[in-house]
């Protein structure tokens, strides 16, 4: 009777397990990893000379972006849709091919969330962040001067930290599941009214 229970119960969380299956986290940047071989879904201002997407010092695929403007700054940014108050995750590859006169800086909105100048020479770092969105579009922008080197820059992404809402709706794959939790105990409860007559 209790293996018959725990096969029930069983049921029911996988059924409810189901029902309650979050939708994967999804990166808000588009072509973060700059996989399509161009800047596309990128906007590209100031100096933009010295900087394309490149193979060869990917951090991971086949692309990377390097840049590597000279005299002046040069700014990759992308206007983002978000929702005031959620909390984000920022975060990005970054390495440093050079070690003289150079500046990098990101942002997400109004937040600069790192800003190096004159840095040293350094192989591919994560930079992780969590924001806060004040606006329900947020620009994601990064400005980078090299002489004369590259910065390399990967895999950028932004996701939502805030949990998706759940639908108190069945999803139609959990349907049978459940509904064979509520049959084990609606036998379950016969056979324990018979147990008791008896």
């Amino acid at each position: 009777m209790r293996t018959t229970s725990y096969a029930i119960a069983a049921a029911m969380v996988a059924g409810l397990a189901q029902m309650a299956q979050a939708t994967p986290v999804s990166n808000l940047v588009t072509n973060g990893s700059f996989e399509t071989g161009t800047f596309s879904g990128w906007s590209r201002s100031g100096n933009t000379g010295y900087s394309s997407v490149t193979t060869g010092y990917a951090e991971s695929g086949s692309y990377s972006a390097a840049m590597g403007p000279v005299r002046s700054t040069g700014t990759l940014s992308q206007l983002l849709s978000t929702v005031i108050g959620d909390s984000y995750t920022v975060s990005f590859w970054l390495e440093n091919l050079g070690s003289r006169q150079n500046s990098f800086a990101a942002s997400f909105g109004s937040d600069v969330l790192t800003s190096l100048r004159n840095s040293g020479q350094f192989g591919y770092t994560l930079y992780s962040y969590v924001v806060t969105a004040t606006a329900t579009a947020t620009n994601l922008s990064f400005t980078f001067r090299n002489d004369p080197s590259y910065w390399v820059l990967d895999n950028v992404q932004v996701t939502s930290n805030t949990p998706p809402v759940i639908s108190s709706v069945p999803l139609p794959a959990s349907l049978p599941l459940l509904g064979a939790g509520i049959a084990g105990f609606a036998v379950f409860g016969k056979r324990r009214a018979k147990a008791r007559t008896a």
